[in-house]
């Protein structure tokens, strides 16, 4: 079993407002990071015209499902959704394998899924 990733991700503006209020349970992104089910989400709010990262905080989320098959729906090669729990959703188990994983504490070796 893989050690879940946590991936840093800017998100404009204008997507950034119904996640930080747990609206949008999704992201379309592409799929350069090989996302995956349990993998962890920063998404971090970015003025994309004026190309700076906002300091209003960020939202964590979990990957819950990664769409990438889906061209008769019009999803192109290389796109992904992702099904998002947020933070707010986590159980404690899922909150302490968050910071364990951004701590660095677990690595191929101590990583079992029971």
């Amino acid at each position: 079993m893989r050690i879940p990733k946590i991936h840093k991700l800017k998100t404009w503006l204008k997507y950034y407002e119904p996640i930080s209020k747990q609206e949008k349970p999704f992201e379309l992104r592409k799929n350069d990071r090989d996302f995956k089910v349990r993998d962890f989400l920063y998404l971090q709010p970015f003025d994309h015209d004026k190309n700076i990262e906002i300091q209003m905080g960020r939202q964590l989320a979990k990957i819950t499902y990664v769409l990438t098959d889906a061209k008769e729906f019009g999803l192109q090669d290389g796109y992904a959704i992702l099904g998002l729990k947020f933070w707010s959703e986590f159980t404690e188990e899922e909150r302490l394998l968050f910071r364990l994983v951004e701590a660095g504490k677990i690595d191929e070796n101590t990583w079992s899924e029971a």
